[in-house]
């Protein structure tokens, strides 16, 4: 039952949504932007952090997730609400989830959409899926997932399952492999977050390569949000000794000689 309740309140949410996209269109005609892009990746790889430094750029916008909801016409969807940001350059993010989950039967226009030469493909990705699955497990225990969430700065401790825990991993696995097989051969730039955006000092290197890739000049700003969830697992995780031990006798070992 709850299942189905959360299907239909995303439904509905969607169908909110898009009227209020059409409404705000009739009131502020679109206008054409010279160049589009899309941050596309799973959940919890930079793609907030990217959103938020790019879109301090004067020559940029970049929206949030415009399609967190079921919508009839995502590709519509997306041309209004580009089209009523008045900067040159106008992307959004966009979760491989929702394609694959919300926006199934569309995948196909989305995918079109995407091909588009004039679109520029932002991929975002984790290889550490350990710190992934656990990042995404503290940050749901919590209802806390950015520094700017109310209780995001309280550091808790939880107890988590080990078949929990693999399900997370094995999951963001498979839906990584689903990325790579739906982007297929088109052309893309890869970020990758232990690489390019977990530091403050690769997060200014990335925002310039990102920048220069969209043909704009590159702003240096402050990152607005900071991680929250600890670096040591034994900080927030109260079981970590068993769950360790779980790890290394699974296919998952090499995950834990892995820093961030």
């Amino acid at each position: 039952m709850k299942v189905v309740n959360r299907a239909l309140k995303r439904r509905l949410g969607g169908y909110v949504m898009e009227a209020q996209s059409i409404l705000r269109s009739l009131r502020h005609p679109r206008t054409a932007p010279e160049r589009r892009f899309v941050l596309f990746g799973r959940g919890r790889s930079g793609s907030t952090l990217m959103v938020q430094m790019l879109d301090a750029n004067p020559e940029i916008g970049c929206l949030d997730e415009i399609l967190r909801f079921s919508t009839l016409m995502p590709v519509r969807m997306i041309e209004r609400e580009l089209g009523r940001i008045d900067k040159p350059v106008r992307g959004f993010k966009l979760l491989s989830y929702q394609i694959r989950e919300l926006h199934g039967r569309h995948s196909g226009p989305l995918r079109c959409w995407m091909a588009d030469p004039a679109v520029k493909i932002f991929h975002l990705r984790r290889d550490n899926v350990l710190r992934h699955a656990l990042s995404n497990i503290y940050a749901g225990s919590r209802r806390a997932y950015h520094s700017t969430d109310s209780s995001a700065t309280e550091v808790t401790r939880i107890t988590i399952a080990a078949d929990d825990m693999f399900r997370w991993m094995r999951g963001s696995l498979d839906l990584l492999a689903w990325e790579q097989r739906y982007l297929g051969d088109m052309d893309r730039e890869e970020i990758c977050y232990e690489r390019d955006l977990s530091s403050p000092t690769v997060q200014a290197a990335t925002l310039d390569r990102v920048s220069r890739a969209l043909d704009v000049y590159p702003v240096k700003v402050q990152a607005p949000l900071r991680k929250v969830t600890p670096k040591d697992y034994d900080a927030f995780i109260e079981n970590w000794p068993a769950l360790r031990k779980a790890i290394a006798a699974s296919e998952f070992s090499s995950y834990l000689d892995r820093s961030d």
